[in-house]
């Protein structure tokens, strides 16, 4: 059996990327840093999927964390319209 460690790669800098695109996106991280951490998680799922759409793919650590940093920073941006305060 074929195991792809790309996924485990993008869950790992999800982690820090969840706490870039928290700072970038509200100024300062006033959430918990573990929401954060999930939020990146997801979005460097969703920034991976979104890039592999436009055919870029990155090849770098650099890369990746843009990648990731702009897919969690889209969901944040979803989460905060849906979630209104």
């Amino acid at each position: 059996m074929y195991w792809d460690w790309t996924w485990l790669w993008y869950g790992l800098v999800g982690l820090s990327a969840g706490f870039v695109a928290g700072l970038l996106v509200r100024g300062q991280s006033h959430s918990r840093w573990e929401l954060d951490m999930m939020i990146g998680i997801l979005g460097s799922f969703i920034g991976a999927y979104l890039l592999r759409m436009l055919q870029i793919f990155p090849n770098s650590l650099l890369g990746d964390l843009v990648s990731a940093t702009i897919g969690a920073m889209l969901l944040v941006g979803i989460l905060k319209l849906v979630f209104r305060r």
